[in-house]
């Protein structure tokens, strides 16, 4: 997606310490400048060192008067400027506003340029500028100044999205505590956002929605029409676009503008004319954590899935919610555009695949086991486009504290020196530490199988959640009961 940039002719200016010591000398300079047609592609206000002088006076080297205009360029700031024109010759435009060396026959033969009008003598002519190209390549190293490209033409695109339009929907200013990764989430699932705002979801106030509703009729939006019999009507458009709220920006309140500027949207319904509301957000967010996390627990831990499922809290661990500094770091290693956008595609791959570092945590800290025994996807084996070899969530692997990969509590098993009970016992709970039990209805009362089940509780993330914890009941029938007891520790 990376554009490609056509370079612009430039040439290298500088002002020089008498004249750029006055405020007022410069703006007028600059006026002229830009009166001239040319483009102040940068501007830099610096107190030159003698090898900054030095390499660029090297013409002069070795004259009588070399280490005198030394010491008078390093006798104040001086005003480096870049400048360059679209389509022209800027060093000769340069070279022609400036006028003669010598300021004495400037004001003879040209006394509108700016050495007759600043300069006072050979030294102190206060103007310098490029004699050719390859001369201003080599001073705008020496000032470390940028390569001048022409800007590509901009065009609004949906698919193309900066990284403040990304936060501005998952950080909106009303929400004090975000479900940030969740709606990062839905970017990827149900994306992409967008900068556009609607007439009548509360996005503009009473007065400025009637604004907003003539500019949709001024760009030919027609009214409602009903619906025929057998077909469906057209969605009503409610949605204004960037640039047609840059064409009523002056129209618009403050409270109205500040809307505009600090939130973004995910569109769904008909041809995406509905913005999503925080309710629907939250909804979608809950009902994607849930579906993906009961596969994961279906892949791990069977048919007892739908047990836990029910019974776990479905809120996403807080230390798994990333802050505005770790968006940005998500998404550092990302192309983007001259104007900072990010193809949407990329930016897709890479949420869902730092979704499954997400999502696998999540579930390790359910069930207990490491994350590597997580299974994966296909969709996440395959190579990315770009470097992707995390294992941990950002908000995990960039904590002072190194994670060991596993959220089991410390246990009998851990202990080095067991007595004979205590080893048999260590050893039972590790044979069946990843492993729950189906049994039929009748054999709720054999004593094995309460040997065995031992207990039947709530789940929570512990070293032996994944033995104890379930009896789950294979062809169950009218009369078949589950006792739940008690936990005694």
């Amino acid at each position: 997606m990376e554009m490609k940039m056509e370079p612009l002719p430039y040439t290298v200016a500088v002002i020089k310490p008498d004249t750029a010591s006055s405020q007022d000398k410069v703006n007028a300079i600059l006026k002229r400048i830009e009166d001239a047609g040319l483009t102040i592609y940068e501007r830099e206000t610096r107190n030159l060192d003698k090898e900054d002088v030095a390499n660029l006076m090297a013409k002069f080297k070795g004259k009588d008067f070399f280490n005198d205009i030394i010491d008078y360029m390093m006798s104040g700031p001086s005003e480096i400027l870049l400048l360059t024109q679209p389509s022209g010759d800027p060093i000769r435009v340069w070279k022609d506003m400036i006028g003669p060396s010598d300021p004495v026959e400037a004001k003879a033969k040209r006394p509108d340029s700016l050495r007759a009008q600043y300069g006072t003598n050979l030294l102190k002519n206060e103007f310098w500028g490029s004699d050719d190209y390859m001369q201003a390549n080599r001073e705008r190293d020496i000032f470390d100044l940028p390569i001048p490209v022409r800007e590509p033409d901009f065009t609004f695109d949906n698919y193309k999205i900066t990284l403040e339009t990304l936060l501005k929907f998952i950080y909106p200013p009303h929400l004090e505590h975000p479900n940030a990764c969740g709606r990062l989430d839905l970017v990827a699932m149900y994306g992409p956002i967008v900068n556009h705002h609607s007439v009548d979801l509360g996005c503009f106030c009473v007065p400025c929605a009637k604004v907003a509703k003539k500019k949709l009729r001024d760009s030919g939006v027609q009214p409602f029409q009903p619906l025929k019999k057998g077909k469906l009507a057209e969605p009503i458009r409610r949605l204004l676009k960037e640039q047609e709220i840059i064409d009523i920006w002056s129209e618009l309140c403050e409270n109205c503008r500040h809307h505009c500027d600090n939130y973004s949207h995910l569109p769904s319904g008909r041809s995406g004319q509905h913005l999503t509301t925080d309710i629907e957000i939250t909804q979608l967010i809950n009902e994607m954590n849930k579906n993906e996390i009961e596969e994961l627990l279906t892949a791990v831990k069977g048919n007892a899935a739908k047990i836990i499922i029910m019974t776990i809290d479905l809120k996403e661990p807080q230390e798994i919610m990333y802050s505005p500094a770790q968006i940005r770091a998500l998404f550092e290693t990302l192309d983007k555009d001259y104007f900072q956008r990010m193809d949407y595609y990329t930016m897709q791959e890479m949420i869902l695949r730092d979704r499954k570092t997400r999502i696998n945590y999540w579930v390790s800290k359910i069930t207990g086991m490491p994350i590597t025994a997580i299974p994966a996807e296909p969709v996440y084996k395959k190579p990315a486009a770009f470097g992707f070899e995390r294992v941990l969530p950002l908000s995990i692997s960039q904590a002072d504290k190194p994670f060991t990969g596993t959220q089991r509590d410390p246990s009998i098993i851990d202990q080095p020196k067991l007595g004979p009970n205590a080893e048999k016992l260590a050893l039972f709970k590790r044979m069946h530490r990843e492993g729950f039990l189906i049994g039929a209805g009748k054999s709720l009362n054999v004593v094995d199988t309460a040997n065995n089940v031992k207990l039947l509780r709530n789940y929570a993330p512990g070293r032996h959640g994944g033995w104890d914890n379930y009896f789950a009941i294979r062809n169950p029938g009218s009369t078949t009961m589950v006792y739940k007891k008690s936990h005694k520790k």
